[in-house]
């Protein structure tokens, strides 16, 4: 029987790679240490942004194409092979696209129960957990170009729709406002949430209003659109994730004190004097 040579260089690839995302994450934990002058803070934010890029990285797997994951001064990141991602349809890159927010709402939901089952001296952190989480899910599922997973996925989903589906998805997107509506009635906002909130809905509806009116870019094209059904699957899960990360938001306290802020503009601030 044959079972195929051993690729020891691809293994040695494959570890190098890993060796230099786990370098890059506790680089990036380290600055953020120093920055927030917290540890805390550092792991709360590494580990966060960690299991955000795990969905990538499990959704990618799941569709066999290699990837690569690592830090930098933004945050994290995954890559993939080009062509290789655009071998996939619409469909499957989409989900790729909102598997990372998708994991960031499961870790603030895991940390909001735990707060909940939490010894007192430890729920104020698990507090800070789900709310930074559901801030990653919701700002990455905001359609801002290729700058988040959220505009990704708008484009594809439009390079998708044929005119009919494209007015159905903008209906679709239209009900936010109305659920956003509804919960200012059911919950007393202060006026700070509600100013940030109501910005965020603005946001999607008008986005997704421009990206309906822009062609597919041409390397679109050529990908598999997808489906009416998947399109309309994958906009509702995207609307649902943004409805349930804002009302984590608004019923957790904000991970970053003022002291943490004003910390953190002195030692930006020092940095920028030491590199220019």
């Amino acid at each position: 029987m044959n079972r195929g040579k051993f690729d020891y260089q691809s293994l040695k690839r494959r570890w190098r790679r890993e060796l230099r995302g786990l370098i890059s994450a506790l680089a990036f934990a380290g600055v953020i240490a120093y920055i927030f002058r917290s540890w805390e803070i550092a792991v709360l934010i590494t580990l966060s942004l960690a299991f955000h890029e795990l969905g990538h990285v499990l959704a990618i797997a799941r569709f066999g194409i290699d990837w690569e994951v690592g830090f930098n001064a933004l945050g994290a990141w995954t890559k993939t092979p080009l062509q290789e991602r655009r071998s996939l349809d619409h469909y499957a890159n989409s989900v790729i696209h909102l598997a990372g927010p998708f994991f960031s709402l499961m870790v603030a939901l895991a940390a909001l129960i735990v707060y909940l089952l939490a010894p007192a001296p430890y729920r104020s952190y698990w507090l800070s957990l789900s709310n930074f989480n559901a801030l990653v899910c919701l700002l990455n599922l905001l359609p801002m170009g290729n700058l988040s997973d959220g505009g990704k996925f708008v484009r594809k989903l439009f390079s998708s729709a044929d005119e009919s589906l494209a007015q159905r998805l903008l209906q679709l997107a239209g009900a936010l406002p109305l659920a956003f509506a509804g919960a200012v009635l059911a919950y007393q906002l202060e006026w700070a949430h509600l100013l940030s909130l109501l910005t965020i809905v603005l946001w999607f509806v008008l986005t997704m209003l421009m990206e309906s009116r822009i062609d597919a870019p041409s390397e679109n094209r050529i990908q598999k659109a997808m489906s009416p059904n998947q399109a309309r699957d994958l906009l509702s899960g995207l609307i649902l994730m943004m409805l349930i990360s804002m009302g984590i938001m608004v019923a957790t306290p904000f991970w970053l004190t003022l002291e943490n802020l004003l910390s953190a503009i002195t030692q930006i601030a020092a940095l920028i004097r030491l590199v220019f």
